[in-house]
């Protein structure tokens, strides 16, 4: 039977979305044992404390993600006001790239996802911060999201707007490999548990491919 792209981006789209929910569900219910700081209690806690006992933590890496962070919400900042500009030279939110008006949707998409989960906490860091004297909500990883979303929202912009080949590969290899250092780079940090990372990938990989199926349905 052949399906449609509408319908291969819903029915994966919605794959997705049931595995991540799945997953945070899993994190309140599987292995959940007091191993973080003042015994905050984690899921997968076995894997969890498995990855940070023998990672640890590196104030380089937590320095090196800080600036890369920086860097994605550069881009993404990038992105919204070309959106803006595009919106004033046009006078018309409809006149307006649908790359652009569903980028912006997107990054707004991250912060409701990022508020959510400050007030319904999961996990806690593996670690206190300095100046911290209860350990801030670790779940998903904010970085981790900032940089799949933004690097990957860019990959599809350079695909859609460079035209040349070259120039192409090169600047979507940069993203994936910002993206990939800052991801790994955040583990390596000590900072978030294991499931911190996966969680953040998880719900970025839902918004990237939403926001990748409404630009190509739209396509005329």
């Amino acid at each position: 039977m052949h399906l449609s792209k509408k319908t291969k981006f819903l029915i994966t789209t919605i794959l997705l979305l049931m595995l991540t929910i799945f997953f945070i569900v899993t994190l309140k219910l599987v292995d959940v044992k007091p191993i973080g700081p003042q015994e905050t209690r984690v899921g997968y806690a076995t894997l969890n404390k498995a990855v940070f006992d023998k990672v640890g933590t590196s104030s380089l890496w937590l320095d090196v993600t800080k600036y890369m962070g920086y860097g994605c919400l550069a881009v993404a900042g990038l992105f919204t006001v070309l959106a803006v500009i595009q919106l004033i030279r046009r006078w018309s939110l409809s006149a307006v790239d649908r790359h652009f008006k569903g980028v912006v949707v997107l990054y707004l998409a991250v912060l409701v996802v990022e508020a959510l989960f400050r007030y319904l906490v999961i996990n806690r860091r593996p670690v206190l911060l300095p100046g911290e004297t209860v350990p801030a909500p670790s779940f998903p990883s904010t970085h981790t999201m900032i940089a799949c979303v933004a690097m990957g929202s860019a990959v599809m912009m350079i695909d859609y707007y460079v035209e040349n080949s070259l120039a192409q590969a090169l600047l979507q290899f940069f993203c994936i490999l910002c993206m990939i250092i800052l991801v790994g780079g955040r583990l390596l940090a000590g900072v978030h548990w294991l499931t911190d990372i996966i969680g953040g990938i998880l719900i970025s990989l839902v918004l990237l491919t939403t926001y990748r199926g409404y630009v190509d349905i739209e396509k005329k």
